[in-house]
């Protein structure tokens, strides 16, 4: 198992550094002298062609197909599986790339609405690959993605996208990055909205670092077994601006949706029995004005037999929130903000959290509904929480603790805590740290 993990982790690796190498540095601009053109449409591979913005290639791993310098309205390419290479092309609507396989490459593009691996009727495996260094106004979808999403800037307030306001709870959403399997999210810069990063349990493999099943029309009565289902993702090294309200959020709130059937993912058996394993580090990320949010790990459902243990690692962040105003201020802030979660090794590691700045001054007033805190771990079982080496500034609360099962074990270490009103505050289920 081991072997497949790190062996997955080198080749991701390895195809960041070569496409570094090969591909320009920075982004183009808008001035930079495109081709116009009619919309892209490629269906199949023998769509690949001329008339259809080919540059040049034919499709091997050697001799990519190269669509690229063009300025059109949208540019889309489903159910294929020949290595393409997009670049330099400027999508004013939405460039949609589903289910087109793994060997992918997309870099300095200026889109508009990035949309991968759409809920539809497919044929095609799942695009992975390598998207880096493009500039998007949204991500409106980056679904069942398990390549290397990198060097990207997601800007919803950049002027030079008509960006059409997602908003889910009141607060804008950038990225909707929904289903992985060892996928690597890292050094992109989003503002003017919060990443969603949602676990989807029909999109799987049958260990850490394999590859994920194959779940559509055509391969819907594959022989893998799909009651042992495995899922990582490493959101790392990111930068994240929002006005107010959680920055990064991992979620499993609509397990059951996201875990049986569904257009794309037609094998029968996907509604059958099973245990997830999971594993998400959400790690060294630069988060202004909102914090990190965690709603669900480890899901309960009726389709599953039991839970394995999973890891969820909140480590080495820098976070520093902003006070709710107006619509937001139903998002009481948290540098960390966890609930609903069990069978998990919790890891909160070496986080620098700075609570919002107030008109008293130092923290958030007391009378206030509710108060920032720097963590706040809400109804938690079956678990081993790290807490180590964890900075707290400027809240009310250093710690907020509630509704915890018995069967948890806490393992402490340098938690240090400057202007803050009270240590803990707890309902008494726990001891505490």
């Amino acid at each position: 198992m081991r072997s497949r993990r790190w062996s997955r982790l080198t080749l991701i690796a390895a195809i960041v550094a070569l496409t570094a190498l090969a591909l320009p540095a920075a982004p183009v601009s808008a001035e930079a002298g495109y081709e116009q053109r009619n919309s892209i449409l490629i269906r199949k591979n023998a769509d690949f062609t001329a008339a259809n913005g080919v540059r040049s290639g034919s499709g091997t791993a050697a001799d990519p197909y190269i669509i690229s310098g063009w300025q059109l309205p949208r540019l889309e390419i489903r159910d294929t599986s020949a290595h393409v290479v997009l670049r330099d092309n400027y999508v004013t609507s939405q460039m949609i790339l589903n289910w087109i396989g793994p060997h992918v490459v997309a870099t300095n593009n200026l889109v508009n609405d990035l949309r991968v691996n759409q809920n539809v009727k497919r044929t095609g495996a799942a695009t992975a690959g390598v998207i880096r260094n493009n500039r998007f106004g949204l991500v409106g979808q980056l679904r069942h993605f398990d390549g290397v999403f990198a060097s990207n800037s997601v800007d919803r307030t950049d002027g030079m996208f008509d960006v059409v306001t997602e908003t889910f709870g009141g607060l804008p959403r950038a990225v909707n990055f929904d289903g992985w399997n060892g996928s690597l999210f890292t050094r992109n810069v989003i503002r003017g909205g919060y990443v969603e990063v949602r676990l989807h349990g029909h999109h799987h493999g049958s260990g850490f670092g394999d590859n994920s099943h194959h779940h559509g029309s055509m391969y819907s009565g594959d022989e893998m077994d799909h009651s042992k289902r495995f899922h990582e993702v490493w959101v790392k090294d990111n930068t994240i601006e929002v006005e107010s309200g959680p920055a990064l959020i991992y979620t499993d709130t609509a397990h059951a949706a996201n875990d049986r059937t569904a257009a794309s993912e037609e094998n029968q058996a996907l509604n059958g029995n099973h245990i997830h394993s999971t594993r998400a580090h959400l790690i060294g990320n630069n988060l202004e004005g909102g914090g990190v949010e965690v709603q669900i790990f480890n899901a309960t459902d009726r389709n599953h037999i039991g839970t394995n243990r999973g890891t969820l690692e909140i480590a080495d962040n820098e976070i520093a929130l902003a006070r709710p105003e107006g619509r937001f201020f139903h998002r009481v802030p948290a540098g960390i903000n966890l609930r609903d979660a069990v069978d998990v090794d919790l890891r909160i590691e070496r986080n620098r959290m700075i609570g919002p700045p107030s008109a008293e001054g130092a923290v958030d007033n007391l009378t206030r509904p509710s108060s920032s805190a720097g963590i706040r771990i809400d109804r938690i079982d079956k678990a081993d929480i790290y807490l180590l080496n964890n900075k707290i500034e400027s809240v009310v609360f250093g710690l907020e603790l509630y509704g915890f099962g018995k069967d948890v074990r806490w393992h402490t270490e340098k938690l240090v805590l400057r202007n803050v009103q009270r240590r803990t505050q707890t309902d008494g289920s726990t001891e505490g740290p």
